[in-house]
């Protein structure tokens, strides 16, 4: 990690059927790494023999969005099983997934300035409304949606 002057990692939460698979995207500020050291080291952190690390230059925009994406694909959720999507959001609350360090933390305040100045216009829905309440759902309705799914 010497050559990285800063950067942001986002974590994103699989499970295709055969289990929980975490793993993290990292967007570094640095002009060169590493690569194969890189793998190896992280192969040794997770007890693997070998560990997949790909680097992408983020001057074409497009990793920049796999980086700031949802914890997990909106769609991958809908496939999951009730019991799974109800570990996965007691795994998940309260816990952050997405972390800015050394040059990138430093320019936290900027960003956030900059974002909230080019945040788009809420549209309104189709009464017209343009406030919005998010209610969060309890455990006794979580088991009652997991019980009609069962009886399904």
């Amino acid at each position: 990690m010497r050559n990285v002057r800063g950067g942001c990692v986002s974590i994103e939460i699989t499970n295709e059927g055969n289990g929980w698979h975490l793993h993290s995207h990292w967007l570094v500020d640095a002009d060169w790494l590493p690569m194969a050291d890189i793998s190896v080291g992280w192969a040794s952190l997770v007890n693997q023999e070998f560990a997949i690390c790909k680097v992408k230059d983020v001057r074409d925009k497009d990793y920049v969005r796999e980086v700031c994406k949802y914890v997990v694909e909106g769609s991958e959720l809908a496939k999951w099983e009730p019991e799974h999507i109800n570990q996965f959001v007691r795994a998940v609350y309260r816990n952050r997934f997405f972390f800015s360090f050394g040059s990138l933390y430093k320019l936290a305040p900027t960003i956030r300035a900059e974002i909230e100045e080019n945040k788009p216009e809420t549209k309104p829905c189709e009464c017209g409304c343009r406030q919005f309440i998010v209610e969060s759902i309890d455990a006794a309705e979580i088991r009652e949606i997991m019980r009609e799914h069962r009886r399904r």
